[in-house]
Formats: structure tokens, sequence, C-alpha cells
């Protein structure tokens, strides 16, 4: 009996030592795949970046017009008691109608009688995080202002409403422009040298420009493309030329930004799988803070370090917002310059590998 209760013990040893050895040898494969680290890091990397913006103490600042008699008295009245809220004076109701269509203001408060306590809000439509969190602080403004508990009338009229597909149309042709150049270019010029392709080129007589022209080139045409085939099946229509134009060399300056970056991460690594792992832990930083810029002061200084958020207001500020246009072109000028440095910084890397 005793011998058969030694037997029993060592095979179970020897089974949580198989067990363990197993843990271990996938522990260290773990380790060493870099898509399962990468799927582990992103959420953390997230997760930290959203405490971040939680212990931030700043918060946006709303442009508000104000239009009616006596409105210079509420513009005091903000502009003493409320940090976020810049009051701006308008005569005019159309005028500020046309701020807001513009974007250059969020909401106007109408002032129709003050001693009836009759308000009229307009707000545009365009941004729904921040829609309905202007109406209630306008609210709450009034409140404080008459030390009453909402007895006036208060009417909230929403105004430069887009269709839904255009008002997320920015965000996605951001995501595709970013995610055609960072993932797809790196991939397809890694997969080259990984299938010795790529060093079937270089010993042709075709230079070392040429092929990363040629490389090049074809990420602009698959962005362009892929762009206006998101543009035709959403319904975007130009009002004028001159808007389409400046669509064209918003999506050429940044398609070139991008897909710089990715044929600079397929010169530096050596296979397919690498070039998409590094191209992922590229994007995600490149684009997380856009999506997110709105939240915060800290969000929008953020998100102005990387160029998607350049993209991304050039987008908005043509496909919603195509009266005014004129607050684009810096947008367009830094990507033009990102697109410069990242392409001859990848040229050089390429030609020092090729000779």
């Amino acid at each position: 009996m005793y011998f058969y209760y030694i037997l029993i013990k060592r095979m179970r040893m020897r089974m949580v030592g198989i067990i363990w050895s197993i843990i271990k040898k996938d522990f260290y494969e773990s380790i060493r795949n870099k898509t399962i680290l990468i799927v582990i890091l992103l959420p953390i990397l997230a997760s930290l970046l959203f405490t971040v913006i939680d212990n931030q103490s700043a918060d946006k600042n709303f442009n508000i017009g104000i239009s009616g008699d006596k409105g210079f008295e509420i513009g005091h009245f903000i502009e003493d008691n409320l940090i976020n809220f810049i009051p701006h004076s308008y005569e005019q109701v159309a005028a500020g109608r046309r701020a807001i269509e513009e974007g250059s203001l969020d909401a106007l408060l109408v002032i129709n009688d003050q001693e009836s306590k009759d308000y009229l809000l307009y707000l545009s439509g365009q941004h729904g995080l921040t829609y309905l969190f202007i109406k209630d602080s306008v609210e709450e403004i009034l409140e404080s202002y008459h030390r009453v508990k909402k007895p006036f009338k208060f009417t909230v009229r929403s105004i430069n409403n887009p269709a839904t597909r255009l008002s997320f149309l920015p965000i996605w042709l951001t995501i595709t422009i970013t995610m055609i150049g960072v993932l797809i270019i790196s991939g397809n010029f890694a997969e080259e040298k990984e299938n010795k392709t790529m060093e079937a080129m270089m010993i042709t007589p075709a230079s070392s420009l040429g092929i990363f022209l040629a490389k090049g080139i074809y990420g602009l045409i698959l962005s362009l493309l892929t762009v206006f085939l998101m543009c035709i099946l959403n319904g975007v229509v130009f009002v004028n030329w001159i808007i389409l134009f400046v669509f064209i060399i918003t999506i050429l300056s940044s398609s070139a930004c991008f897909t710089a970056i990715g044929l600079l991460i397929g010169i530096i690594t050596t296979s397919q799988s690498s070039a998409r792992s590094i191209g992922t832990l590229v994007y995600f930083p490149l684009l997380f803070p856009t999506l997110i810029y709105d939240l915060t002061e800290f969000t929008r200084i953020l998100a102005g370090l990387f160029p998607t958020y350049y993209l991304f207001k050039a987008l908005e500020r043509i496909l919603l917002y195509p009266k005014n246009i004129s607050g684009l072109f810096g947008d367009v000028y830094i990507l033009l310059g990102l697109a410069v440095i990242f392409s001859i910084l990848a040229y050089f890397i390429f030609k020092g590998v090729k000779n």
C-alpha cells in the first residue's frame, strides 16, 4: 500500500512538473510573440491615457454668442463666474447663426425678453458630445443669473445639422488614410523584402529613387481612390471646384505623410509580421488622441502632436463647414511639411540599405 502511495505521489508531482513546464513555455513564447504583446499592451496604454485625462482639471473653452436687450449683463456675469465659457456680443441674430454655421461659435443665446425671462438657444448639431453639455450649462447659467430654478422660457434649436453619415465621415477617412499608409504599405514593403522580390528589383537598373517613388505613388493612388469611393458612397457633394481642389491637396499631403511612415517601418523591419506589429504600435498612438481630442484642453494639446489631428480637422472643415475653409490651410501646410520630412528620412534610410 505504501508503495502505491509513493507511486501516485510521484506521478502527481511529475504531472505538476509537466504542467508547469508547459505554462513556462507558453509564457516564454508569449513574450517573444509581438502580436500577443500588442494585444496586451494596447488596452493598458489606453487605460493609462484615460487615467491621465481623468486627472486633468482643465475644461474645454466654449465660445457662446449673446444677442438681445441687456445681453451685456449676462455676458459680464459669464465672464465673472465661468472660466470655460467665452461670451461674444452679437447685435444681429443672423450674424451669430452664421458664426455657428462657420464653426467659429459653439452656441448663440438670444434674449427675446429678459423681463419675462424668454430665451432661445441656438446650438450646432455638428458635435454630439458637447451638445447636451452646452445646453445644460447654459440652463445653469441662467438659473444662477436669475437666482431661481428655471421659472423661465428656454427653447433650444439645433442648426447646422449635417447628414449623419457626413458627421462621422471625417474620422472614418482619417482612420482609413492612416491605416493604408502605416499598416498596409509597411506590410507590403516588408513582404517584398521577406519574399526576396525587393532584392530582385535592387539588382535591376532601377535607381533607389525610382523604387522609392514607385512605392510612394502606389500609396497615394490607393488612398486617393479609397477616399473618393467612400465619398461617393456617402453622397458627398463639393460646393465648388476650390473645395474639391483643397480636398485633393489635403488627401495627397496626408497620404504622403502616412505612406512615408509606412515605408520607413517596412524598411527597418525584416519580416511582414514584424512590420505589422510595429505598424500597429505606431497606428494606435497616431489615431487614439485624435479620437478624444475634444474632451479637454489637455487632450487637444496631446492630439496636436500627431499628424492625424491636422488631417481630421482639415477634413472636418471641408466636409462639415465648407462655407469657411480659411482656417484649414495651416493644417494642410503642417501635413505637407511632415510629408516632406518623413519622405526624406525614409528615402535616405532606404538608399543606405540598398547600397
